[in-house]
């Protein structure tokens, strides 16, 4: 959870926010607004307790401190993809180029968007593009992560590589020996 803001400009260290009033008159009250922002951890309940002292004698302490609990839901979004290869036969040892198209269809933006594409066996020299976010390739298993996709918005990662094939050098051509003609 990230603090945002609060009214008063009190300190904050991690998720508690302190600081002193200078004084409130008997019968007096003031108002504290915090601003935060849930990580995505948070899905849940979220309980804020606040809670007050004085140097002074205080007559009814159980009335320092409330609490009050919020729901936290993450946002719905239906994610969704396209494979594709830009060409359905290659010739052992060339390129071959896979593009994936990622769609969100709503209600919400996708957060924190991983692909996973498991590559086929002997693809080798393998590169990710991805535009809006990052790739990488590790154990035969393509990654791109994308922080946020928003509804009705597409991303297109590609992944590139070599199609398996033997490399084969060429060899001489078998002779007839030779025969010395006298």
């Amino acid at each position: 959870m990230t603090v945002l803001s609060n009214s008063l400009n009190f300190a904050t260290a991690g998720n508690t926010i302190f600081g002193v009033l200078n004084g409130l008159a008997a019968h007096g009250s003031t108002n504290f607004t915090v601003s935060v922002m849930p990580g995505a951890a948070a899905a849940g309940t979220l309980l804020n307790t606040a809670s007050v002292s004085g140097s002074e004698l205080d007559l009814n302490l159980p009335n320092n401190t409330n609490s009050v609990a919020t729901t936290i839901a993450l946002p719905q979004a239906d994610l969704g993809l396209l494979l594709a290869a830009t060409t359905n036969t290659v010739i052992a040892g060339s390129n071959v180029t896979y593009t994936v198209t990622l769609t969100n269809a709503g209600p919400g933006d996708a957060l924190n968007v991983t692909l996973t594409d498991v590559l086929p066996p002997g693809l080798s020299s393998v590169t990710v593009s991805n535009p809006l976010g990052s790739g990488s390739v590790a154990s035969g298993i393509a990654t791109a992560a994308l922080s946020r996709l928003a509804v009705g918005n597409t991303a297109t990662v590609t992944i590139g590589g070599l199609a398996p094939g033997a490399s084969i050098s060429p060899t001489p051509p078998l002779l007839p020996p030779l025969r010395w003609i006298r």
